[in-house]
C-alpha cells in the first residue's frame, strides 16, 4: 500500500523591517518576525544610530538593506544613503558605509535586480542619482546624477521639480522616477554594468495637470504601471511598452469619496501578488482606497476603509497576499488588515502596534520563499495565492478561488497541489501562447504519482519518474523532492529538460494553445510556474 507523502512545512516566517522617521535617538529601523497567517508582528531587534530613515530598500537576494540617513531631513546639506548587511533572520543590521544621495529630502530608494545599483530620488532638490554597489554590499560614489528641471500648474507645490519616487522596471532595463513638481513620470535607460542612467526616448510620460505623481508600482504581469497622485487624490493607470520603456495613460480614478470636502494627500500604493487588487492611502481622509483590477488593467473602486491611524504613509503586503500592513506615520502605529480573497475588501485584525513615526515597511519572505527570484522577462502563471488565471476546459476561470470546483487542484502556500481523485482532471491557463516561449516550473511527486504538463495541447509526462517512468534513467531526479522542468518552444518544436537532463519529447506542437496540468494518480505539487515569451 502506498503512503501519501506530507509536504514539508515551512517553519520560518517573514522578516519585517519598519523605519521610524525621527531624528536623534528616536530614529530607528525595527525588525519583526511576521506571521503570514495571523498578521501578528513579534519584535526581533531595533537598529539605532540611523536618523530620519524615511525610506528603505532591500536587495533581491535579501542580504543587504539600504536606508535614507539624514541628520536634518530636507535641510541645506545633502542626505546620505546607508548600506547595511542583514545578519540572517535575527533582524540585526550591520552598517557597512554611507554615501551622499546628491540631494536634499531623499525620499525613495530602489535596488536593481542584480543587486549592483541603488537608486535614490531627492524631493526638495528635485534630482535622482544612482550608486554602484560594491562586492561587499557597500555603496560607491554616485555613478549618475540627473537634475530635473521645469514646473507645473500648482503655484504652491509645483514651482520646481520634486522627485518623489524611483523604481526599476521588472526587466532591469529602465528606471522610472515620479516627479510631483513636474506632473511627469520620467524614464531612464539603465546600464546595469556601470549603474549609469541616461534619459529614455520618450524621456517622460505626462500625468494629469496638477495631479502631483508621488509613488508608482508595476503590475505583476509587467504590462501596466500604476501611479498614485498626492495632490489630486487619485490613481493613474498607464499601459507599459516594455520594449521601449514607454508609458501611455489609460485611466485616472479618485481615491476619496465624491462628497469629501476636506484636505487630503495620497501617499503610497501596493498591488496583491495575484494582480487582482490595488490599495492606496489617503492622508487627511485617513483611509485606504481598495480597487479591483480588471483584465484591461482599469480600476474599479471596491471601498474606502479607515486606516485606524492618522496619516497612512506606507503599505506592504505580506507573502501570500492575504494581509496588508499600513504604517500611520503621524498616528505612530502600524495596523494589519486581512484581504478578502474574493472581494478585495479589508478588515482589521489584532491590535495596532505602537511605533514612533513609522514611514516605510519592507517585508522579506521566509527563507524558503526568498530563495527564489523571478528572472528578468519572466511572468508568473501561478500567483501563489489562488487559482486565478486557470480553469477547466469550457468552464469559468477559478478567479480568486483557492480550490477547483471538484477539489482536484488547490492553491496552498504558493503551490498548486494536485490532489488524488477519481479519473483525470485537466486544468488550463485562460491564456494561449502563440509565440515561442521559455517555460519553467518545479514539481514534487509522491511515490508513483502520475501527472502531466500540457504544452499548447500535447502532454509532457510529469511523474515520479524513477518509479512511474517513462524517464527511469534520469541521474539527477530527486525522489519526493523538488525538481525543475524547463521547456523551450520554438515554432512547433519543444526542447524539455528535468534538472538539466533531456526529456525526449517527439510531439509536434500546434501553433497556439494554453499551458495545462493533469491530475491522474497520487499527489503532486507544482510551484514557481513562470513563462517568458520569446518574441
Amino acid at each position: 500500500m502506498l503512503s501519501h507523502f506530507t509536504p514539508t512545512v515551512i517553519a520560518d516566517e517573514p522578516l519585517v523591517f519598519i523605519s521610524s522617521f525621527a531624528a536623534g535617538d528616536k530614529g530607528a529601523i525595527h525588525a519583526f518576525e511576521g506571521n503570514s497567517k495571523s498578521g501578528q508582528l513579534r519584535p526581533r531587534h531595533q537598529t539605532t544610530g540611523v536618523e530620519n530613515p524615511f525610506f528603505l530598500a532591500v536587495s533581491k537576494d535579501q542580504k543587504f538593506l539600504y536606508s535614507i540617513h539624514a541628520k536634518n531631513f530636507g535641510g541645506k546639506d545633502h542626505e546620505e544613503v546607508a548600506a547595511y548587511q542583514i545578519e540572517g533572520r535575527t533582524g540585526k543590521l550591520k552598517l557597512l558605509n554611507r554615501q551622499s544621495a546628491r540631494g536634499t529630502a531623499a525620499c525613495s530608494l530602489d535596488v536593481d535586480a542584480m543587486g549592483k545599483s541603488v537608486f535614490v530620488a531627492n524631493y526638495s532638490s528635485g534630482s535622482v542619482a544612482s550608486l554602484p554597489v560594491q562586492a561587499d554590499g557597500s555603496l560607491g560614489e554616485a555613478a549618475s546624477f540627473v537634475q530635473h528641471t521645469g514646473s507645473s500648474v500648482d503655484p504652491a507645490r509645483q514651482k520646481e521639480p520634486h522627485a518623489h519616487c524611483i523604481v526599476v522596471s521588472p526587466d532591469n532595463r529602465f528606471v522610472f522616477a515620479a516627479d510631483l513638481g513636474l506632473d511627469q513620470v520620467l524614464s531612464y535607460r539603465l546600464d546595469a554594468k556601470t549603474s549609469k542612467l541616461t534619459p529614455n526616448d520618450p524621456p517622460f510620460a505626462k500625468s494629469p495637470a496638477g495631479a502631483g505623481p508621488r509613488h508608482l508600482t508595476f503590475h505583476p504581469n509587467g504590462k501596466r504601471v500604476y501611479v498614485i497622485n498626492e495632490l489630486s487624490n487619485s490613481v493613474t493607470v498607464f499601459d507599459y511598452d516594455s520594449q521601449a520603456g514607454k508609458l501611455t495613460e489609460k485611466q485616472t480614478i479618485s481615491t476619496v469619496p465624491p462628497d469629501f470636502k476636506g484636505t487630503s494627500h495620497c501617499a503610497d500604493l501596493k498591488i496583491t501578488p495575484n494582480g487582482r487588487f490595488l490599495y492606496g492611502t489617503n492622508r487627511g481622509h485617513d483611509s485606504i482606497a481598495a480597487y479591483r483590477i480588471g483584465d484591461d488593467g482599469k480600476l474599479t473602486l471596491i471601498g474606502i476603509e479607515p486606516s485606524l491611524g492618522k496619516g497612512p504613509q506606507n503599505l506592504a503586503i505580506m507573502p501570500g497576499g492575504e494581509l496588508l500592513l499600513c504604517a500611520n506615520m503621524p498616528g505612530n502605529n502600524v495596523v494589519t488588515f486581512r484581504i478578502d480573497s474574493q472581494t478585495g475588501g479589508l478588515k482589521s485584525v489584532g491590535e495596532p502596534i505602537a511605533i514612533t513615526s513609522p514611514s516605510c515597511i519592507m517585508v522579506l519572505p521566509s527563507q524558503t520563499e526568498s530563495a527564489f527570484v523571478l528572472e528578468p522577462g519572466f511572468e508568473m502563471l501561478l500567483n501563489g495565492t489562488d487559482l486565478t488565471g486557470w480553469h477547466y476546459a469550457n468552464g469559468p476561470e477559478f478567479k480568486g478561488q483557492k480550490d477547483a470546483s471538484d477539489g482536484r487542484y488547490s492553491a496552498r502556500d504558493g503551490h498548486i497541489v494536485v490532489n488524488p481523485g477519481k479519473g483525470l482532471a485537466q486544468m488550463w491557463t485562460t491564456r494561449e501562447f502563440p509565440h515561442d516561449f521559455h517555460l519553467k516550473l518545479e514539481f514534487r511527486a509522491e511515490v508513483n504519482a502520475d501527472s502531466g504538463i500540457f504544452l499548447r495541447k500535447p502532454q509532457l509526462q510529469c511523474r515520479d519518474y524513477l518509479v512511474a517512468g517513462p524517464y527511469k534513467d534520469l541521474k539527477k531526479y530527486k525522489p519526493q523532492d523538488w525538481n525543475e522542468i524547463e521547456v523551450i518552444v520554438k515554432g512547433k518544436v519543444a526542447t524539455c529538460t528535468c534538472n538539466g537532463e533531456e526529456l525526449k519529447f517527439p510531439n509536434e506542437l500546434p501553433t497556439t494553445g494554453p499551458i495545462g496540468l493533469e491530475a491522474d494518480r497520487g499527489q503532486m505539487e507544482y510551484r514557481r510556474i513562470r513563462i517568458k515569451e520569446l518574441k
